[in-house]
């Protein structure tokens, strides 16, 4: 009984790690600016690279994992200067160091709507139920999301409800009840979303019924061509962001450099 236990909670923590990741997805619908979302790891380590070097002068000195490390970071960012990612991403007191919260900057530069959900999604995480959504399958039209749950015990149940906004229709694939009720035996659920009109934006809600978890999954809107509606519009807030953040950046940097070092 032990064994199944701890094989019960150990599953449990492995698939809360895994949701933390699967959660960096979910903002793929509210995307305004295409691009392939990474990992926190994967950010972290671009932004170190970066950082790291930013101040060489020449291109050979920066190597290729700079190179690399700014084209990631300069995408997120409606492909931004050098001297905007390192505002963005490095110290003002050391531009060779990162800046502690990488990560929540890198995910609310790609969506600041998608960055709730996202924030959502991992609280619903940790609560046992993962939503994931591959980016391959997101059309202007139609996506789907896996709900998983992951049972403390046997007898925990995760009854789990959509609540689209309108002109989007949502099904479970197992269900045509808008409620669909999970567990230790039947743990998975697919929702399937789609939607006629795809020139307004919208947004589909999951909910645990019983519990007080929502996910909101905000879904852009997209031209004839299947282009981002607001992709002028988040370009110009990512230009209005950068003059802030470089003003700021270049000010810190002077009254840094300015002040005299201790003696001794």
């Amino acid at each position: 009984m032990k064994n199944k236990v701890l094989g019960i909670i150990l599953c449990a923590l492995a698939a809360l790690s895994a949701a933390a990741e699967e959660c960096m997805d979910i903002i793929a619908p509210s995307l305004a600016i295409p691009v392939e979302i990474e990992d926190r790891t994967s950010v972290e380590r671009y932004a170190q690279n970066f950082c790291k070097f930013y101040g060489q002068s020449s291109k050979a000195m920066k190597g290729a994992d700079y190179g690399l490390a700014y084209r990631v970071l300069s995408a997120s960012m409606g492909a931004a200067g050098e001297e905007a990612v390192a505002a963005r991403y490095c110290s003002a007191a050391d531009s060779k160091t990162t800046k502690k919260d990488v990560y929540r900057r890198y995910m609310r530069t790609l969506s600041p709507k998608g960055y709730f959900a996202y924030r959502q999604c991992r609280t619903m995480a940790e609560d046992n139920v993962a939503i994931t959504l591959d980016p391959a399958s997101l059309l202007p039209s139609e996506f789907s999301v896996d709900v998983i749950f992951t049972p403390s015990d046997s007898d925990e149940t995760a009854r789990m409800r959509h609540d689209p906004s309108k002109d989007i229709d949502c099904r479970w694939i197992q269900s045509n009840e808008p409620v669909i009720t999970l567990n230790a035996e039947s743990s998975t659920a697919l929702l399937h979303c789609e939607r006629i009109v795809y020139s307004k934006a919208g947004y589909v809600k999951i909910a645990r019924v019983n519990g007080q978890q929502v996910v909101t999954i905000p879904w852009q809107a997209y031209d004839q061509n299947g282009l981002p509606v607001d992709l002028l519009g988040a370009l110009k807030e990512h230009y209005e962001a950068m003059v802030s953040e470089l003003s700021t950046f270049r000010g810190s940097v002077v009254a840094f450099d300015a002040q005299e070092c201790p003696s001794g």
